[in-house]
């Protein structure tokens, strides 16, 4: 399968530090409102 790609996304910092920002712009706001 993609076991290659995926581990590359997890051990990349840069991409991670980027995903968990975005997930914070996108869910925080939702966790605030409700």
């Amino acid at each position: 399968m993609m076991s290659n790609e995926i581990k590359i996304l997890i051990t990349s910092a840069p991409l991670k530090k980027e995903f968990f920002s975005l997930m914070d712009n996108i869910f925080l706001p939702q966790l605030v409102k409700v």
